[in-house]
């Protein structure tokens, strides 16, 4: 019946959703989700290695809600009796609720392992554990190891501070890195899934428990909801199989609609730590770089279904203003560095100079014109007062690769003191 059904006036011009709803018009009757994906191919080529999974995620998440699961894998069209009467709104903000708050976000292996830890512990002892650690991190130019908990616990760490890291890395298997657990906490926090007591001793909360004993019950998918994980495996599904780089533009768009994050550098790590999130409960498949919808994804896609309260506006004007956005922001990108490298030689040096000083190097000047070796800039330290000038290596700046890579730790070219550096001049420019 699907391959005879009569496609004429259909156009690749119209959307997925659209083709979707006209083909099971037309069809009169409920359809499995790979016989209108055949029969839409058959109209608009679909940009993607997996079309099927891109037609039954638009069905599941229509911001038009004009499609009804019937039966596994199968979709017919809703009638007015099957829409329910919206409820009216009580709220009189014109902004959208906030979601995806949650940074450094964890794996919810880790939360389960972690939560019943921390039940009965003072908050005054987990926040000593995250200050002492703050305190422990190292600098740039001298990073803190902290691979190795059964060694830098007994070393680094004393008191309350060091017995409830053993706790964690000891009651967690060893599973639990206690130097990364803040992300864990702000979940825990931000959900009500610890609560503290009069006592001020953190407890578990009925949510807290139904987290560890329910792996898709309420409160998993409720902060699956809130913090874009829904959201994101649909875009797997539409999207993948791809690499972040291949779902982060559509997942930059959602975050600028619902979210306080706002710097590509926010995006990219939001996405990878929940892409790991999902990977590690087998709802994606992740094949070296490249991620894919698993078959549970698809069916916990379908079960809980996506929150499409985030559009303010038309898909397709959200996708336009973030593209217009993009692109001026390469284009003054392109300009400043068009500018850096027309800057006379000695200006360069006395600007990086100054970048310098504005990232708390200390001690920082311009060295002779003559025989200085390669090195024009020269400053030590590294974040005024953290630590005396002496015991810093000195930065160096070399004028022939003022723009494409103008930072060299005297130690050596260290990537990891160079990524650093980066981030800390993006921060001051």
């Amino acid at each position: 019946m699907t391959t005879q059904l009569d496609l004429t006036g259909l156009s690749a011009d119209q959307t997925v959703n659209d083709l979707c709803y006209e083909i099971l018009r037309r069809a009169g009757e409920p359809m499995h989700y790979r016989d209108v994906a055949s029969l839409l191919l058959q109209v608009k080529p679909l940009e993607t290695k997996t079309p099927e999974n891109s037609v039954y995620s638009r069905m599941l998440t229509d911001d038009q809600d004009r499609f009804v699961r019937v039966g596994p894998g199968v979709f017919g069209l809703r009638t007015v009796s099957d829409q329910a009467e919206p409820p009216p709104s009580t709220s009189t903000a014109s902004q959208p609720e906030r979601k995806v708050r949650i940074p450094l976000f964890p794996l919810y292996s880790e939360m389960a392992l972690l939560l019943p830890i921390l039940d009965g512990q003072p908050r005054a002892y987990l926040q000593g554990l995250f200050s002492q650690i703050a305190e422990l991190r190292g600098t740039p130019q001298e990073p803190q190891d902290w691979t190795a908990p059964d060694e830098w616990i007994p070393q680094r760490l004393s008191g309350t501070e060091q017995q409830l890291a053993m706790a964690i890395w000891k009651g967690s298997k060893r599973q639990v890195n206690p130097r990364h657990t803040r992300g864990h906490w702000y979940l825990a926090k931000g959900y009500n899934l610890l609560a503290e007591e009069q006592d001020e001793v953190l407890r578990l909360t009925a949510c807290g428990q139904d987290f560890i004993q329910n792996p898709s019950g309420d409160t998993v998918q409720l902060v699956d909801r809130q913090e874009g994980l829904i959201k994101l495996l649909s875009i797997v599904a539409e999207r993948g199989p791809g690499r972040r780089g291949d779902l982060l533009p559509e997942w930059s768009r959602y975050l600028q609609a619902v979210s306080n994050f706002n710097s590509d550098s926010t995006f990219k790590d939001t996405l990878r730590r929940r892409l790991l999130n999902l990977v590690d409960r087998d709802l994606i498949t992740r094949s070296g770089n490249t991620y894919q919808i698993a078959q549970s994804g698809l069916d916990y896609l379908e079960r809980v279904g996506v929150d499409q309260t985030w559009i303010q506006a038309p898909p397709d004007e959200l996708h336009r203003l973030y593209d217009v956005a993009n692109q001026q922001r390469q284009a003054v990108r392109e300009q400043l560095r068009n500018l850096l490298l027309d800057v006379d030689p000695y200006q360069f040096e006395n600007l990086i100079r100054r970048l310098l000083e504005e990232m708390g190097y200390q001690d920082v000047e311009t060295t002779s014109p003559a025989n200085d070796k390669g090195v024009d800039v020269v400053g030590a330290g590294g974040r005024a007062g953290q630590a005396p000038p002496a015991q810093h290596p000195a930065t160096r700046l070399g004028r022939t690769a003022r723009v494409a890579a103008p930072f060299r730790c005297c130690a050596g070219d260290d990537h990891h003191h160079e990524r650093f550096f980066q981030r800390d001049a993006r921060r001051c420019l």
